[in-house]
């Protein structure tokens, strides 16, 4: 999967988010087509996306695929919730080398999200209490990938072996759990909904919506501020020209023939940041002046701000711009075609 140019990156707090290191052996477990996991119930309008990872423990290997294999089953029964399917969060994690053998923070949680299209994530954790003859505690945690909130919920069940090496009240106790996921992600429903990943085509469409009639020829030059260069941000200039073209401005530049009626100039400042596990983090601050050439009128001032989270300090440097030019890309739209 080619990296989107476009992909939205949302800032969270500092949540952490544990899952089990052996992703990928465990998909014909964890997959909607998996033996005990009925297909996705249809989704009501406005449901939740949901993506369950595997639960981790310590021990108690068939416990912890059943586990997974059982939540998903519940969740999947109820129409307020939409599961994103397993296969397609194994490639995800597959193409984008996201590194699921150690603890992630909600960073990552939160890139998840984004490239899942995932408004919470689920997973959790099981431990035996044999200091209380013989139970067994699982523990869920439900990770909001648009601000970064980390709920828990638990269920107990007693830790009688069945067949398998398995335990014989499992699924009555994961049905419990479940339901107590289900009842806190419902809950939270209405700002899931509104944070809601958007993709590039989703967020792009937005903003074409929102234009006008007009569509002036304009001319943009947005200056690089780092190092004391100086010099155009072309992934500035491309991110914002590719907008504005999509929704049907003609952009020009110095070695047009046509002329700008508007001119956008500007200035563009980037830092890393920490580092995020396997992830580079950056921030971008851009200032831009909107000008009407013929009458030299101002049309506006703004300035828009945006951090990242990628793969490789050069890429986060890049998306954290590209979703800064995002959302200046939003308002000036509608003030440009008016």
């Amino acid at each position: 999967m080619p990296r989107d140019p476009f992909l939205l990156l949302i800032k969270p707090s500092a949540a952490i988010l544990t899952v089990l290191p052996v992703f990928g052996v465990f998909t014909a477990f964890a997959s909607s087509t998996a033996p005990g996991v009925p297909p996705n119930m249809p989704s009501a309008p406005g449901a939740v996306t949901v993506a369950v990872l595997p639960f981790s423990a310590t021990y108690y290997g068939n416990q912890k695929r059943e586990t997974t294999v059982h939540v998903i089953s519940e969740l999947s029964k109820d129409q307020r919730l939409a599961l994103v399917e397993r296969a397609d969060l194994d490639k995800i994690l597959a193409e984008q080398a996201l590194d699921l053998s150690r603890e992630l923070d909600a960073g990552t949680a939160a890139r998840l999200g984004q490239l899942s299209g995932a408004s919470v994530i689920v997973t959790g954790r099981i431990m035996a209490r044999t200091e209380e003859g013989g139970r067994y505690h699982i523990e869920a945690r439900i990770i909001e990938t648009g601000t970064g909130r980390v709920f828990t919920t638990d269920a107990e069940g007693r830790s009688e072996a069945r067949a398998r090496g398995t335990w014989r009240d499992l699924p009555a106790t994961c049905k419990i759990l479940s339901g107590k996921i289900t009842e806190i992600i419902v809950a939270r429903a209405p700002i899931l909904i509104e944070l809601r990943p958007r993709s590039r085509l989703e967020r792009i469409g937005e903003i074409v919506a929102s234009a006008g009639a007009q569509r002036p020829v304009v001319a943009i030059s947005l200056i690089d501020m780092r190092d004391n260069r100086t010099m155009n941000n072309s992934t500035a200039e491309t991110a914002l020209g590719l907008i504005l073209q999509k929704t049907g401005f003609t952009i020009v530049d110095a070695k047009s023939v046509e002329k700008p009626e508007i001119e956008i100039t500007g200035d563009v400042t980037t830092a890393s940041g920490p580092k995020r596990g396997d992830l580079s983090t950056a921030r971008a601050a851009v200032n831009v002046k909107v000008r009407h050439l013929a009458t030299g009128k101002i049309l506006a001032f703004d300035r828009e701000t945006a951090e990242a989270i990628e793969l490789g300090d050069a890429v986060a440097l890049d998306g954290a711009v590209e979703h800064a030019m995002i959302e200046l890309a939003a308002r000036l739209v509608p003030l440009l075609s008016k």
